[in-house]
């Protein structure tokens, strides 16, 4: 896999991607839940369902071959992470 120009390294084929948990303080979930609960169509933001044994089994479940759509949708941003990167950098502008 080639670098998208400005994009940094690009994660080869079968190399695995580590996401950091920030581990949301009391007053951001207080927030997320009430932001969520006032939308017409009701959420809480995901990042909230599981716990540290729960984030354990979800990334063992995502690395099943049957389990295709986080590898789906990380193929889609690699392919696309110039044209990503243009629309967000014209958004901050």
């Amino acid at each position: 896999m080639t670098d998208a120009p400005g994009a940094g390294s690009a994660v080869e084929a079968g190399e695995k991607m580590a996401l950091a948990d920030f581990a949301p303080q009391r007053k951001r979930f207080v927030q997320d839940v009430i932001d969520g609960l006032q939308q017409p169509q009701k959420r809480i933001p995901p990042k909230y369902f599981y716990d540290e044994r729960g984030s354990r089994l979800f990334d063992r479940i995502c690395e099943l071959e049957e389990y295709y759509l986080t590898r789906t949708e990380l193929g889609i941003l690699r392919e696309n992470i110039a044209q990503i990167a243009g629309i967000v950098a014209c958004a901050v502008c």
